[in-house]
């Protein structure tokens, strides 16, 4: 079985595996880059050590804890609650917010499938007919938005 579900995007000065540190010695995903990267390994018990003695620190990983907590939580209720028309207007409008990477042309329409939870047959399909109702425009891989408001009001069926 080669289906996935792609959860969320991490930017610079962000940390993933936070779900790991107090209780799984195993990851329960993988990560992968879109782009070049660089990533450090921490050991636990030194973040862990580094937690207990700087509240600002920890503070801040608290709050990227539950951001991401929160963006879980949201892909679980898409994928149990919302039709294909608003699983996919919903995976556009978050991958969006990440337009200034140009996000779209680092995405297949496989990865961008598996944040909407739908096959890559539907996700070109319902592509298709969102530029045909002028949502979006789609240019090779590109995928410009061009009506926020429909596009907002299609994630909340």
């Amino acid at each position: 079985n080669d289906r996935y579900i792609n959860l969320s995007i991490h930017t610079q000065n962000e940390m993933i595996g936070l779900s790991s540190l107090f209780q799984q010695k195993k990851f329960t995903y993988s990560t992968i880059a879109l782009q070049e990267t660089q990533a450090y390994l921490i050991e636990a018990s030194s973040l862990q050590a580094i937690l207990k003695e700087n509240a600002a620190f920890a503070y801040n990983v608290i709050e990227q804890y539950c951001k991401e907590n929160k963006r879980i939580l949201e892909v679980l209720h898409h994928q149990s609650f919302k039709q294909m028309y608003a699983r996919l207007a919903s995976t556009l409008l978050y991958l969006n917010e990440f337009n200034n990477l140009s996000i779209f042309s680092l995405l297949t329409r496989k990865e961008i499938a598996a944040f909407a939870g739908l096959s890559t047959e539907s996700t070109i399909k319902l592509l298709k007919e969102f530029e045909q109702e002028n949502i979006i425009r789609l240019n090779d891989k590109e995928i410009q938005i061009l009506n926020l408001n429909t596009l907002i009001k299609y994630s909340q069926m």
